[in-house]
């Protein structure tokens, strides 16, 4: 159940690393990121007020995500990257690894909501597949589970150009 809440947490602050980038009128075009992006972050569903994620330029399209846990049960730190794209002016996150797609609902310099996809069939689809498939069911509640929160706690010295 724990692992199961960090995954989540994961996910969700892998939102945070990416910014929609402009042209071809907003339909699925690569990830830039965003310099307002880059700091830590505390999730708010989070309770533990010892656990934060860092947020780092990895490139010009890639951000290094480290989650720390300094008192809980996974005592330590994990450390992720992640793939990003548009689909219809629509930011989305996936995390291969973890099985975990996440859209961007709000990104804002100290504030970020997020939704959870809840569709298994996204993890079997070919990128063109996928894009379509979400672009199919952005309006559809039930293909979401979780929305989850954060704040930036501060930020960080790193000028990204």
């Amino acid at each position: 159940m724990l692992f199961n809440k960090f995954l989540l947490v994961v996910l969700a602050l892998h939102v945070l690393l990416f910014y929609e980038a402009s042209g071809q009128n907003g339909k699925n075009v690569a990830a830039k990121i965003d310099n307002d992006l880059v700091g830590i972050w505390k999730m708010q569903e989070d309770t533990d007020k010892h656990n934060y994620f860092v947020v780092e330029k990895s490139d010009e399209f890639t951000f290094s995500l480290t989650y720390m846990n300094k008192s809980g049960n996974n005592r330590g730190l994990e450390h992720f990257t992640s793939p990003y794209f548009v689909v219809n002016n629509e930011k989305f996150i996936q995390v291969k690894g973890l099985n975990y797609l996440v859209r961007l609902l709000t990104a804002e310099k100290f504030r970020i909501v997020a939704a959870i996809v809840d569709d298994d069939k996204v993890f079997k689809l070919s990128d063109s597949d996928l894009k379509t498939h979400l672009a199919s069911n952005l309006q559809n509640p039930s293909f979401y589970r979780d929305t989850v929160h954060f704040r930036k706690l501060f930020t960080l010295n790193e000028k990204i150009e």
